[in-house]
């Protein structure tokens, strides 16, 4: 791209890119008459809330962050725009994205909606020709544009037929915009959205390479067709953002076309009444999620429940096709058996080991839940006659009802670690750590907990299946009553059909615990303060389109902050003390070689001593 058709990168576009996380919680007044401005065959917008208070974000973000962030900082980004008082700061700014190939990419294929408090006057500073057929010639730091008045808006581009599609636009994606993304949109600092043709263009652009990089691990391209698929059934994929003293939200919405697969798939989802987590013991825990799973004769045109290619793409010599077949029809089994799910990895103390997994099954028949997974642990043994999984046949011992415990029959499934130390190449200390961390014995427990729940457990002895079982039968909250996920489900969508918490302090602890079991406490030289705020992520129905959502609380935005800042600062401690030692070394190789002149001084005295 040229320096001479640089006009909206490096203009009001920048505001884009920054508004992206800078931009605050300010009336979206306009928002929806953005709608009315974009083509209905565009690739895509993006609206932003308003640029006003841009500064007052920049603000939240150097305090945040870092001191390097400059603020205020608009003042840089409209100073070479010279336009004044003219623009409107605190209306929306939008963006349209025209097709590609029609209009030449680039800026020629980007148009800028500017809020102006008058349009005209905010135009005489673009231009002082008089306009043809509604279209201005304009000059914009040294580059020429086209701009057009509509309402309160100016219409502005590098290319004149650009802007003319958008001023002179009959059908806009105003008409049938789903209520519910127009409420995302207005609720958020920057809103973008690909729309159905941006799609469709993708999918032109994408597949052909994509099929021919797949071609290795996917010859028969089943994967390439089921993505293809989805791509032409999908309507639109927006994006909204905020930032605020909270910290950083981000949602996607997937929209599909009416009538289609794709469409019937997410009406599928099943929102959760109440939190999944609660059949989840509580724990220091490092990961927790939960979601429903209802079966759906439509996710296997997705793929849903097939896992035939998931074993050819590992490519292991010798596959068995029968053990293969078998757990495909066994998965489909557990598939359709299963309504709902949940699973937490958990930092423990005072059982075999320092992390313990826990994961609930809610499902129709708990019997024959177990049975199916039993036979596919079996049958993941047999998939091919690899050397190495012969190995791991050896060390893995299966053994169904080993255990009775508080009244359950449990299956249990035993690795022996020392059999794979050769073919891991393990030490002795290798293996000691291995066991301090997973525990002495290494075992997967489950078994039906009543008739429609399974527990399973890894790690932590059977005193972790005991007390998720605890967890399982009681009535309690379980994991769902943790503080910090109490305080981020309240952000969430509610009802909601899947959540998951990453406790990254939890997580920095136990690597720093790890590493002083292990005797490389000096390997971590940073503390990791508890926070109580994990990162939350979750999905929904809501309404029409599918909703997933990404928290990220200021709490661990600047305690991550804080940790970087204190591994720096060893960092540079110990270039100090490398460049001391260095120092400390020359200045000793300087006497050395002092002491050498002296004593070649010296021999030279006596040679001449010698000669007389």
């Amino acid at each position: 791209m040229s320096s001479k058709r640089n006009l909206i990168s490096l203009s009001i576009l920048s505001a884009v890119c920054i508004a992206l996380v800078l931009t605050p919680a300010a009336r979206a007044d306009g928002a929806k008459d953005i709608l009315k401005l974009v083509p209905a065959d565009a690739w895509g917008f993006g609206v932003i809330r308003s640029l006003n208070t841009i500064d007052e974000r920049a603000t939240l973000l150097r305090d945040a962050v870092s001191p390097m962030i400059p603020a205020p900082i608009t003042p840089m980004i409209l100073m070479p725009l010279n336009l004044g008082d003219t623009l409107d700061m605190t209306r929306p700014l939008g963006f349209v994205m025209l097709d590609f190939e029609k209009f030449g990419g680039g800026d020629n294929s980007t148009v800028v909606l500017v809020p102006a408090k008058d349009a005209k006057a905010l135009m005489t500073k673009l231009s002082q020709e008089e306009a043809v057929d509604g279209i201005f010639n304009c000059m914009l730091m040294g580059n020429p544009a086209f701009a057009a008045i509509k309402g309160n808006i100016v219409v502005l581009g590098s290319s004149k037929e650009g802007v003319t599609k958008v001023a002179n636009a009959e059908e806009t994606l105003a008409k049938g915009f789903d209520k519910g993304r127009v409420a995302a949109m207005e609720k958020s600092d920057l809103f973008f959205t690909i729309a159905e043709s941006g799609i469709g263009a993708i999918n032109d652009m994408v597949m052909p390479p994509l099929q021919m990089v797949m071609a290795a691990v996917d010859p028969e391209g089943k994967q390439v067709e089921i993505l293809t698929k989805m791509l032409k059934e999908a309507a639109a994929v927006d994006l909204a953002t905020t930032f605020d003293k909270q910290g950083l939200s981000l949602a996607i919405l997937f929209s599909a076309k009416k009538g289609t697969d794709l469409e019937k798939l997410l009406g599928e989802t099943k929102n959760a009444e109440d939190s999944l987590l609660k059949c989840l013991p509580m724990e220091k825990y490092l990961f927790a999620m939960g979601s429903t799973s209802p079966y759906s004769e439509t996710a296997e045109k997705f793929g849903g429940g097939d896992v035939t290619a998931m074993f050819k793409q590992l490519g292991m010599e010798g596959m068995n096709d029968e053990a293969i077949k078998v757990i495909n029809e066994e998965t489909k089994k557990l598939t359709k058996n299963l309504t709902a799910w949940a699973m937490s990895l958990s930092a423990v103390s005072g059982t075999d080991g320092m992390i313990a997994f826990t994961a609930v099954a809610k499902t129709k028949d708990a019997k024959e839940y177990v049975a199916g997974s039993r036979e596919i642990f079996q049958k993941l043994l047999e998939v091919s006659d690899d050397e190495d999984l012969e190995t791991i046949k050896d060390s893995v011992v299966i053994t169904p009802e080993a255990e009775t415990i508080a009244g359950i029959k449990v299956d249990t499934i035993i690795v022996k670690i020392e059999t794979l130390a050769d073919m891991l190449e393990l030490s002795e200390e290798d293996l000691d750590g291995i066991k301090k961390v997973l525990g002495k014995e290494i075992a997967m427990r489950f078994g039906p907990v009543d008739g429609r729940q399974v527990l399973f457990t890894f790690g932590g002895g059977k005193q972790q299946f005991e007390k998720s079982l605890e967890a399982v039968k009681s009535d309690g909250k379980g994991l769902s009553a943790d503080s910090g996920i109490a305080k981020m489900s309240k952000r969430l969508p509610s009802p909601r059909a899947s959540e998951v918490y990453i406790a990254v302090d939890n997580i920095g602890q136990l690597i720093k615990n790890i590493a002083k079991a292990l005797g490389e406490e000096d390997e971590i030289p940073f503390d990791v303060p508890t926070i109580d705020a994990p990162l939350a992520i979750s999905s929904a129905r809501v309404g029409s389109f599918q909703q997933i959502d990404i928290l990220v609380p200021m709490k661990l935005i600047t305690a991550v902050k804080d940790v970087i800042d204190q591994m720096m600062t060893v960092e540079m401690d110990d270039f100090d003390e490398d460049e001391d030692d260095e120092d400390e070394m020359d200045d000793e190789d300087d006497e050395d070689d002092e002491e050498e002149d002296d004593e070649d001084d010296e021999d030279d005295e006596d040679d001449d001593d010698d000669d007389i």
